[in-house]
């Protein structure tokens, strides 16, 4: 059963079937934004209040299957470089640019636009796992990829096709 079998609506009679998700491989994949949504981070002890912005992005698994992604970006001095990288990844600046400024309401210039990602996988605890299993594996953006990496990395395995 794909990822895309999982998000339908159930038909009468149909045999329940327990959701079977599969992680893709790591690799380079194409991405699409599908939404930006806009929040506020309330502060903690290690850092102050700010406003934050999760990108949710889709991509096409190795089955043919759609898995969206979500990252949260805090809009603080400390993730500057990682905002930077996203947005060169869809060419809203250039990888490079150092006097980039952004537009504040992201949803306006990001959304439908595409790009490239290095997936990767991390671990993490898992709670109240019946089976016992104390951790567990997820797909994360590893890295974005500026248009010019994208190309060059383009040769290495686990390359998806675009959708």
């Amino acid at each position: 059963m794909s990822n895309q079998d999982n998000n339908r609506a159930m038909v009468p009679g149909e045999a329940l079937k327990p959701n079977t998700f599969t992680l893709p491989p790591e690799g380079i994949y194409e991405f699409r934004v599908n939404s930006v949504t806009n929040g506020r981070f309330g502060g903690s002890p290690k850092m102050c209040a700010c406003e934050t912005r999760e990108v949710k992005i889709q991509i096409e698994t190795p089955e043919g299957g759609k898995m969206v992604l979500s990252e949260k970006f805090f809009l603080h001095s400390f993730q500057a470089a990682s905002i930077l990288a996203c947005h060169a990844s869809i060419g809203l600046c250039a990888p490079d640019a150092e006097d980039y400024i952004p537009e504040w309401d992201w949803s306006n210039t990001m959304e439908g636009k595409r790009g490239r990602i290095k997936l990767g996988h991390r671990k993490f605890e898992k709670k109240d796992d019946a089976k016992g299993n104390p951790t567990g594996l997820a797909a994360e953006v590893a890295a974005w990829l500026s248009p010019l990496e994208a190309t060059l990395a383009s040769g290495s395995t686990g390359n998806q096709p675009g959708f």
